[in-house]
């Protein structure tokens, strides 16, 4: 069992549930963008005064600017254009107590599913196992049996999924069910108390991570991570569960630069029933999004911190945008 199946859930409640197309919060921090990769990309969500979905427009609608300046429109996908998104399960120890109510939440996400959009289904562990591929209309079955299932090569599976779907013509984007813990972290001595525990190093000091995190930023392909953690008994002695807590705050910082990196979110879930709640809201919320993309106007990395915003060209409806701002690295 990895180190993080003893985790204390801190009892903190969804940091954001996806209330808007873009899973958007005012206080995200700025998205890194390393300028070889030279396009910015944004997803907007456009809403009325009543909160619902405006699905109908056109490039000609948006004006994209940064730093004031209004910049050219590149790339432009429509909120009902195809959208390819890899499902991504981990199926390690640290995951058995969400893992019967798994089923129930891609039930759920394949009904509110429009027929335009694909979806390919995965699991893993030590390995990575295919559920379901893209063209494939059955449902999926998840199997915690299956060899992979021991050990959690978290990184690695990453890289899997990337390399799954950067070829894929339409829009596209992963989603991962996980603890956010890789068996390769390497671990510290620290003592609390009287006690001495195994945690893991900062995040600067693993090669592995830092690895993942390049792999996940150069990808331009947004990661949505729907975050779980296992309970523990409240009989734990305190020691324990501060230990255990240092190692949350080190995984859920992790999380929350990978997302950052790939212009997506980090969701928490409570229990397996918001797990539930999250992957309804995902399927639904793709039918509002518009992909939007220009191109920075410099040639080098300054940086800077960049402002973007998307306006219309007329109308009063809602803008929600998944970045507002930028660093160029």
């Amino acid at each position: 069992m990895n180190p993080l199946a003893k985790i204390i859930a801190a009892g903190t409640s969804i940091s954001m549930v996806l209330t808007s197309a873009c899973w958007v919060a005012a206080q995200d921090p700025p998205y890194t963008l390393h300028v070889d990769a030279r396009a910015v990309f944004i997803d907007v969500g456009v809403f009325d005064s009543g909160g619902r979905p405006i699905s109908d427009l056109s490039a000609d609608d948006f004006r994209i600017y940064e730093d004031g300046q209004l910049q050219v429109l590149r790339n432009f996908a429509a909120a009902d254009s195809p959208y390819d998104l890899l499902l991504l399960f981990d199926c390690s120890d640290s995951t058995l107590e969400e893992w019967p109510i798994l089923t129930e939440a891609l039930t759920r996400f394949d009904m509110y599913r429009r027929p335009q959009d694909r979806t390919l289904i995965a699991s893993f562990g030590s390995g990575v196992e295919v559920n379901r591929e893209w063209k494939s209309k059955r449902k999926a079955k998840l199997d915690r049996t299956l060899p992979i299932c021991n050990g959690t090569l978290f990184y690695e599976a990453l890289k899997w999924a990337i390399a799954k779907v950067r070829f894929v013509k339409n829009r596209k984007g992963i989603v991962v069910l996980t603890d956010g813990v890789d068996s390769s972290i390497p671990l510290k001595k620290v003592t609390v108390g009287e006690r001495t525990f195994n945690q893991f190093v900062d995040f600067q000091s693993d090669a592995d991570y830092q690895k993942a995190l390049r792999s996940v930023r150069e990808s331009m392909i947004p990661f949505y991570f729907v975050a779980v953690w296992p309970n523990l008994d409240d009989k734990v002695p305190q020691d324990v569960r501060e230990s255990a807590r240092v190692d949350q705050r080190q995984i859920r910082s992790r999380l929350e630069q990978l997302a950052e990196a790939s212009g997506g979110k980090v969701i928490y879930a409570k229990d397996g029933r918001e797990v539930i709640l999250m992957f309804e809201q995902i399927a639904q919320k793709l039918s509002a999004t518009y992909s939007l993309g220009y191109v920075p106007p410099y040639e080098v990395s300054d940086g800077k911190r960049h402002k973007v915003e998307v306006r219309l060209r007329s109308g009063t409806y809602l803008v929600q945008q998944s970045r507002k701002e930028y660093v160029a690295r």
